[in-house]
């Protein structure tokens, strides 16, 4: 086991203490279009943003920032502290795969993209304001763009219990959501609709940098596990982490 192994365990064993138990079973979407005919959007909680924003406050921070379908990644940085963001910061794909979506749209594996798409800086102490401000801002949005299908990623060990508050408010919308999360028992104890787990570094989610073929593959794998996952799921993707 490496040094990131077991310090990802350590921390993510701490972080389970530190997320409340939801009691609350998710309310569950329809499957309503296959994959060609749905439109797609991001959410991550990796802390990308344009470099013309606000930046982030690392100190907890409930807001969020919208990023255009057609952004150039040139425009877009990253500000989150609590995670490495070395290979992020080469490419944003490897948190935030909004090119790899792209791509897939040109391919018609998609219908195609949402004309927004949105970012935390996923240490959220203040989790009602998330909850009961932020998520439903964005499921409302979401709901205004069409958006028929949501993918969800973390950033850092407490973004997991943020990525899944939010995805089970824009799940009770109508929309389907599937998250990918590196600690699945940190996420879990909110109950989202459905969690892939993969195994791997955080800050490295899909992948290296500039790892395409792998990009996709887990892209792909993480569209068709939002609409076949079951109720609750936690699925592990077929994905195998490499340096």
């Amino acid at each position: 086991m490496s040094k990131i192994d077991i310090k990802q365990k350590i921390i993510g064993k701490i972080a389970e203490y530190m997320v409340k138990k939801n009691a609350d079973s998710p309310v569950i979407a329809e499957v309503k279009k296959p994959l060609n005919k749905s439109r797609i959007a991001f959410i991550t909680t990796s802390g990308v943003h344009l470099k013309e924003d606000l930046p982030f406050d690392t100190n907890g921070d409930y807001s969020y920032r919208t990023i255009p379908k057609d952004v150039d990644f040139k425009d877009l940085t990253i500000t989150h502290t609590h995670y490495d963001t070395t290979e992020a910061m080469k490419d944003k794909n490897v948190v935030f795969p909004l090119e790899i979506l792209q791509k897939l749209s040109e391919e018609k594996y998609i219908k195609d993209i949402s004309p927004r798409h949105f970012s935390f800086m996923g240490y959220i102490p203040e989790i009602e304001k998330l909850i009961n401000i932020s998520s439903k801002e964005i499921a409302d949005k979401l709901v205004e763009d069409n958006v028929d299908i949501v993918l969800l990623s973390p950033g850092w060990y407490l973004c997991h219990q943020s990525v899944g508050l939010i995805q089970r408010e824009i799940e009770s919308r109508g929309i389907r959501t599937a998250s990918i999360m590196h600690l699945p028992k940190v996420g879990v104890k909110v109950r989202p609709p459905r969690i892939m787990h993969i195994i791997a570094p955080l800050g490295r989610t899909f992948s290296n940098a500039y790892d395409i073929e792998n990009q996709i593959s887990i892209v792909k794998e993480l569209l068709e596990f939002s609409l076949d996952g079951k109720d609750e799921e936690i699925r592990k993707t077929k994905f195998k982490y490499s340096k």
